[in-house]
């Protein structure tokens, strides 16, 4: 018989998928993490009609150095920005934005939130400029 062990690894309190794991090279690849938890709304009154807000919930501990440092993915460029509202069920955590104009938001949204949560992984990886 052969006995398997999984060990689900945290990112921030968030889970991690066990493949997620820091290889040995220390690169986490976006499909293997969990997103950070996210959602996606109509930005209103924006200067761009159809842009969406992509609001991330992150570690509030991280949120400052998340947003010193754009996230790329596809080509494009997103400014991380600290949103000015907290979340109301811990203390613990922060919310950051960004907003962009994509056909399918959800999906945009959803590799920038796997983007962050590897940053939050491996904050000083040599992966962190692409993601």
């Amino acid at each position: 018989w052969l006995f398997v062990q999984t060990v689900r690894h945290t990112v921030g309190g968030f889970p991690m998928s066990p493949s997620a794991a820091p290889a040995a090279g220390g690169y986490v690849e976006d499909s293997d993490i969990d997103p950070v938890p996210f959602e996606v709304k109509p930005e209103v009154g924006g200067a761009t009609p159809d842009c969406s807000r992509a609001i991330f919930r992150v570690p509030a501990a991280m949120a400052s150095q998340l947003t010193d440092q754009a996230v790329s993915k596809g080509g494009a460029i997103f400014e991380l920005k600290l949103a000015s509202e907290a979340p109301t069920d811990t203390k613990d955590m922060a919310f950051i934005y960004t907003v962009f104009y994509s056909p399918r938001p959800e999906k945009t949204a959803e590799a920038l939130a796997r983007r962050i949560a590897r940053r939050i992984a491996d904050p000083g990886g040599a992966n962190v400029a692409t993601g």
